[in-house]
């Protein structure tokens, strides 16, 4: 997904679904797929307006894997409405990256796509510019509203392994265990396999 800001997401539709596939065979967990979006150039890229769209790329053979889409808020982002509901047979998750201003916007979003039947991986951007008060107060709005996932990440790559850490157990303390806590590195610093390699061995 992160890919489309070097081609303009034109993979090819041919290429997209034997990514897909071979991910699949590959038996990786969860397998995003590309942007649920308004800003749809063409049939060839991995920029998709609708869930169907996504769903005609998927493998048509039997695999464990679980399909995501991502959703910008901010990004000419397709809203809830938009969504078709969960068929047992296109992706099952979404994820849905906000920002602090978006907050109460995000939960609200997000509260009508799990109605549809979807898992809702909730991804503030920018999770070090939170001060502990702000993430605390972030937490208990996940509690209330228990998304699939919650995500600490690293938008701009500069988070130190000091920062990782306290971010993942002031989080991991405070929020509810049936709520799954991941994190989104980038690599600006060269630090992003390091921090998941932390996080690793805290969790382990």
């Amino acid at each position: 997904r992160d890919g489309g800001y070097i081609n303009d997401w034109k993979f090819g539709k041919k290429t997209i679904a034997s990514i897909l596939d071979k991910l699949a065979m590959a038996r990786v967990d969860m397998i995003e797929c590309g942007f649920l979006t308004g800003m749809v150039k063409d049939e060839e890229c991995s920029l998709f307006s609708s869930i169907a769209d996504i769903t005609s790329l998927l493998p048509k053979r039997k695999n464990s894997s679980m399909f995501v889409a991502m959703i910008a808020m901010g990004e000419k982002e397709l809203e809830p409405e938009m969504l078709s509901p969960f068929d047992g047979k296109g992706i099952a998750g979404i994820r849905l990256t906000f920002h602090k201003t978006e907050i109460e916007k995000s939960i609200h979003w997000a509260e009508k796509i799990m109605e549809k039947g979807y898992k809702v991986f909730m991804q503030p951007v920018g999770t070090v510019f939170y001060t502990d008060m702000e993430l605390l107060s972030l937490v208990e709005k996940m509690n209330a509203l228990k998304p699939y996932a919650f995500y600490i990440v690293d938008t701009l790559g500069s988070m130190y392994r000091n920062e990782v850490s306290h971010k993942f157990y002031l989080i991991d303390e405070n929020m509810a265990p049936d709520i799954q806590l991941g994190f989104h590195p980038h690599n600006n610093l060269q630090l992003a396999f390091s921090n998941a390699q932390i996080l690793g061995k805290i969790q382990t």
